[in-house]
């Protein structure tokens, strides 16, 4: 560190960066420190607030790296590349919250990428607001059609609003993705299948709930070809192999 009072501040800096870069993100944040101590507003650049970021994700401090990603936005509103950072530490530290304030402006510039959208839809996704995270996944679909994780995340995110089955606001999502997919089914098998599963206790949970034997019957179809694609299944066989026992007419009594 640089002892004398009469240092020129802006050594602080280089010094700041240039532990950053080298690995030593503890010495960095030291220099910085200084540097932010001494100098003054209108002399702290955009860079200063990015190197000490920087630092701070160095450090597994993500959520505070973010807060200083976002200082470095408010310098230089021209740089989308802080908002994004900000975004990325803001995940991975779980400020979802946080993460969906600095995608959302981002996206508000109009500059953004397909990506912020979807991590967009992630963060509502990660904070229990899947309604939002349905219509972010919905604005991917608009504008990348064949973006098929799209597909299968407005699904999720629709099925968590209706935990209970009441309103089946997952079941055109889940009908779309299999249209979708249908073309390169064996390709997309895996989404095809959770789509089946869906179906498959979905139209069991109507079943049970008004008795209509086409419910029944369209979840056992659905059961079926879960079973072709996963033969050891237990929730489909249990599905079917209940439907059917109820559907069985009950025996005669006996006179």
């Amino acid at each position: 560190m640089i002892n004398s009072k009469h240092t020129n501040i802006g050594l602080y800096r280089a010094l700041g960066y240039a532990n950053c870069e080298t690995g030593k993100p503890d010495q960095a944040i030291a220099a910085l420190d200084e540097f932010f101590k001494k100098a003054p507003a209108d002399k702290v650049r955009s860079n200063d607030y990015a190197y000490y970021a920087k630092s701070l994700s160095k450090l597994k401090k993500d959520s505070i790296a973010g807060d200083y990603y976002m200082k470095a936005y408010a310098i230089d509103t021209a740089n989308y590349d802080f908002l994004n950072q900000a975004a990325a530490s803001y995940n991975l530290a779980g400020s979802y919250s946080k993460a969906i304030n600095a995608y959302e402006r981002k996206i508000k510039t109009g500059y953004y990428k397909i990506a912020d959208i979807y991590y967009l839809g992630n963060a509502y996704y990660n904070i229990g607001q899947y309604e939002k995270a349905a219509t972010q996944f919905s604005n991917i679909i608009e504008k990348s059609p064949d973006y098929i994780q799209a597909y299968l995340l407005k699904a999720r995110s629709l099925q968590k609003s209706d935990p209970d089955f009441k309103t089946g606001a997952a079941l055109p999502a889940y009908q779309a993705l299999l249209d979708k997919t249908e073309a390169k089914a064996t390709e997309n098998a895996a989404v095809r299948g959770e789509a089946y599963s869906f179906m498959n206790y979905y139209y069991f949970k109507q079943f049970i709930a008004n008795k209509s034997k086409d419910d029944a019957f369209k979840s056992i179809e659905f059961g079926k070809k879960v079973l072709e694609m996963k033969p050891n299944d237990q929730n489909a066989k249990t599905i079917n192999e209940t439907i059917e026992r109820l559907l069985k007419p009950a025996p005669p009594k006996q006179k």
